[in-house]
């Protein structure tokens, strides 16, 4: 009963699917199509509803996605480099369309590096680095709006540096 859902890189090479992760119903993770280096991709069990997400790293460049997880009940975020604002959050709806950066937390080139996505009712949590308070906890609701640090914990540059976080309830 075990099956190929797709070929995403025909002939003899592998994509090298990656971080298989299920959000709101959809299996998503990073592989490489040959073309494009290493990108988000959804799939919905079948070869037709497998696809790439973006080309978050233009040419064939990596942006090397991640951490893909629940938003709200219809989107998911995750992780990924593009050189013009290092790794950032991004936000999908399991479209191409709807696929884009959710905030550049860490302005210019350098990365926030957002890690550590937990899902909470209709919010996300996670750890970032933000300029002039290191890493800190943030959330979000999805919405470039709705993204904020939630507190810096170890005052100043210093950085707290959570990890581990585990939703209990809601």
């Amino acid at each position: 009963g075990t099956v190929i859902g797709a070929d995403i890189r025909a002939g003899a090479s592998s994509s090298s699917p990656d971080k298989l992760a299920v959000s709101n119903g959809k299996l998503y993770f990073s592989a490489n199509d040959g073309a494009t280096g290493v990108e988000p991709w959804v799939s919905d069990g079948t070869g037709p509803g497998t696809i790439r997400l973006a080309d978050i790293q233009p040419g064939t460049g990596s942006s090397s996605p991640s951490g893909f997880t629940d938003v709200g009940s219809s989107r998911t975020i995750f992780s990924a480099f593009r050189s013009a604002e290092g790794t950032e959050p991004w936000i999908t709806d399991g479209t191409p369309a709807n696929t884009m950066l959710l905030a550049d937390l860490r302005s210019g080139t350098s990365s926030s590096t957002p890690t550590g996505f937990t899902a909470i009712g209709n919010n996300t949590f996670f750890a970032a680095y933000g300029d002039g308070i290191g890493t800190e906890l943030w959330v979000t609701d999805g919405t470039p709006a709705g993204t904020m640090n939630v507190a810096d914990i170890r005052s100043g540059v210093g950085s707290s540096s959570p990890e581990q976080l585990t939703a209990l309830a809601n």
